[in-house]
């Protein structure tokens, strides 16, 4: 998730608006870094649209709600539809399918802790998915937010044991399978499990 967040703070650096984010469009490449892809209906910021355009389930209330002929569009809609992808990064579902589930938000969220999602998640993601743009987490804030501090402690912890994992099996003349490369990750659907398997096992970490 961090490196999405990256992306679209580079993104919005340039001056532009996605407006198309979702998991098709975000693809990873062999070494894991990610790239956003199809910027077709991208915009520069502060441009002014009349058209409705996204992808359903990731566009953001505030465009889903334009009322005058004209709208400015913000990259804060990008950052609503981060959030969407952050939210079936952890459940493997999706947050939106239809309008109706813009009202069930909050419920949706709860279910989040019955998963025992670590609480600055939620946080985080609340943040994302503000429904009022002029509050909602820039790409930068996104960064900023103690959740990948977290994260960060929880990687260091899972390195250092691999590395005395691979010392004792060393130590034993034995032979480790860990870092053997599988079949490249293609796009954000199938890395979806991949991350949420890390996910459960940091929570249990952090136990």
């Amino acid at each position: 998730m961090r490196q999405i967040l990256l992306t679209l703070f580079y993104v919005h650096q340039q001056q532009l608006i996605h407006r198309d984010i979702k998991p098709s469009n975000i693809m990873i490449q062999q070494n894991h870094n990610i790239k956003i892809i199809d910027f077709g209906l991208a915009t520069k910021i502060g441009t002014t649209n009349n058209d409705i355009c996204g992808t359903v389930g990731y566009i953001a209330p505030e465009v889903l709600c334009i009322t005058t002929q004209q709208s400015v569009y913000s990259f804060k809609c990008d950052m609503f539809a981060a959030g969407a992808i952050f939210y079936k990064l952890i459940t493997s579902h999706d947050l939106f399918k239809e309008a109706e589930d813009y009202a069930n938000f909050q419920l949706k969220l709860d279910l989040l802790r019955k998963l025992n999602t670590p609480e600055s998640g939620i946080d985080l993601l609340q943040k994302l998915l503000d429904f009022n743009y002029k509050t909602r987490l820039s790409a930068k804030e996104a960064l900023s937010h103690h959740y990948f501090t977290e994260s960060l402690r929880v990687s260091a912890k899972k390195s250092l044991q691999m590395s005395q994992q691979n010392i004792l099996l060393a130590n034993t003349s034995q032979v480790s399978l860990i870092g053997t490369s599988e079949t490249p990750i293609q796009n954000v659907n199938i890395f979806t499990q991949n991350l949420n398997r890390r996910f459960r096992f940091s929570i249990q970490l952090n136990n």
